[in-house]
């Protein structure tokens, strides 16, 4: 959980090699905060986002071959890691 509240984060790396980041927040009461983020000099900075009624996170069966289920150690439920992890 972070300060702000309990969230779900997708890391990735786009076709340019920037690290990039979605972070879904939970709202109180209601709703979450869906925070689009970059990653430039060790520093998240905004890039936008918008409120979600509701949110809904699938991973299908077959992504089993190619992300691993790591845990993180820091307190968050569990974090999901490609193959490109080894790069980072």
């Amino acid at each position: 959980m972070s300060e702000e509240g309990p969230e779900v984060t997708f890391e990735f790396v786009d076709q340019s090699s920037r690290r990039r980041r979605v972070r879904f927040v939970r709202e109180s009461p209601g709703g979450w905060s869906r925070v689009e983020e970059q990653l430039d000099d060790g520093e998240w900075r905004p890039l936008g986002g918008e409120t979600a009624a509701d949110l809904e996170v699938t991973i299908d069966a077959a992504a089993a071959d190619a992300v691993e289920l790591v845990p993180p150690g820091d307190g968050a439920a569990m974090s999901i890691t490609g193959p490109e992890a080894a790069d980072r």
